[in-house]
């Protein structure tokens, strides 16, 4: 449990890091005005499932025996 866990926060925080790539093609090569939308949305959606995820964690490691 805690192993999908780590690997949930890995994949979150790996999403995290393309959502900012993609934000940065999109200044870089001039994207339309709803981009940054998009972009933005894509960051706050995925900084809760990166939240959610490294609080399930903990609580996993908290109430470990």
């Amino acid at each position: 449990s805690i192993g999908f866990s780590l690997l949930c926060v890995g994949l979150a925080s790996a999403n995290l890091v393309l959502d900012f790539d993609i934000a940065n093609n999109g200044i870089r090569n001039r994207a339309p005005k709803f981009f940054e939308w998009y972009a933005g949305f894509a960051l706050l959606i995925t900084l809760v499932w990166l939240y959610i995820n490294v609080l399930l964690l903990l609580s996993k490691l908290q109430s470990r025996d």
